[in-house]
């Protein structure tokens, strides 16, 4: 490589004098462990390489005064593009959520691999799908946290000032430590708000996303830490919203009409309800959607999820036992299309 390019190269890795920073470059002409074309030019020492990517670091009397940093590829253009912390929605591990239940998604700056470092203010906007979820709350970091950004001096008190501004689906918020109480920052993986969502009884089927977006962030001295925002989401499925007794789904009150599907599908098996959703007692179950597939009598209009009124996956004489106990309630529902954890 032209030691023109690369010197121009160079001058785009440029990292602060106060520490190392990552790179994350388009690999498209690197193989995995080539350095050869990183190391010309003379203007700096190249490290130990890893899976395709160097380690750099200028001389301390250099034009760059030992600024360091990492190198993982070069794409052909010679097109840089510099990494900054993390920053993160962390959504339920499971990544999916049920009608109507509330979860929590904290907003996390740095990560293991790469962990925050002097954090003392951070703002952006956070924006969701308002067809699938609502926002409920939003908490800023517990004073009592321990590491946490809430809290300097450990008096149980906030140093901190909270900003958030909620409009439509989107939410604008900051938090900064207190200079006359805070003499620092703190490093790690920092959350820095937990914003708690609801997800809609109606949501249709699909991904929820999670987009944060004008995201800045200050060391305690007021100098920029460089964020990169990281887009998560929560998965709304459609599933069955039963209520025992209504073995025919027709949102009437349970009567002994809802005996006649008994009959005419006993003994059937299917999807078993999870175990916390099963019973008879009245309220909202969630079940796996159960289609009828045999060729007598005619398939029904409703879902078989429905008919297993005890959720047990099979359709017998115990889903009698719920229409008993709850003859006469009527389901209160607007859609069967929800969503599950």
């Amino acid at each position: 490589m032209p030691r023109l390019l690369l010197a121009a190269l160079a001058a785009l890795l440029v990292a602060p004098a106060s520490g190392a920073q990552t790179y994350a470059l388009e690999r498209s002409n690197v193989a995995a462990g080539a350095t050869s074309v990183l190391s010309g030019g003379g203007d700096y020492a190249l490290g130990s390489t890893v899976g395709g990517s160097a380690a750099y670091a200028y001389p301390a009397s250099g034009p760059y005064g030992g600024a360091a940093g990492f190198w993982a590829g070069l794409s052909p253009a010679g097109v840089v593009q510099p990494t900054g912390t993390p920053i993160v929605s962390v959504p339920p591990a499971s990544g999916v959520a049920r009608p109507t239940e509330a979860f929590d998604l904290p907003v996390v700056v740095g990560t293991a691999a790469t962990p925050a470092a002097d954090l003392f203010g951070v703002s952006f906007d956070l924006t969701w799908d308002p067809t699938r979820v609502a926002l409920v709350a939003v908490a800023p970091p517990e004073p009592a946290t321990p590491g946490g950004l809430g809290d300097c001096n450990g008096d149980a008190f906030a140093d901190i000032f909270t900003l958030n501004q909620v409009t439509g689906a989107s939410v604008q918020y900051s938090v900064t430590r207190r200079a006359d109480r805070c003499a620092s920052g703190v490093s790690g993986e920092i959350t820095v708000v937990t914003l708690s969502f609801q997800v809609l009884a109606a949501a249709p089927a699909g991904a929820s996303a999670f987009t944060i977006s004008n995201a800045t962030a200050t060391e305690r001295s007021g100098t920029p830490i460089a964020l990169t925002p990281q887009a998560s989401s929560v998965t709304v499925q459609a599933v069955e919203i039963v209520w025992p007794g209504d073995t025919n789904n027709d949102g009437a009150t349970v009567s002994t009409v809802d005996i006649a599907p008994l009959a005419a599908f006993f003994g059937l098996t299917g999807v078993a309800r999870e175990e916390a959703q099963q019973g008879i007692t009245w309220g909202v179950r969630f079940a796996s959607p159960w289609a009828y597939a045999g060729p007598q009598p005619p398939a029904p209009a409703y879902d078989l999820a429905h008919t297993d009124a005890n959720g047990d996956g099979t359709i017998d004489q115990a889903d009698l036992l719920a229409i008993g106990v709850n003859i006469g309630r009527m389901p209160e529902r607007a859609s069967r299309v929800a969503t599950r954890r």
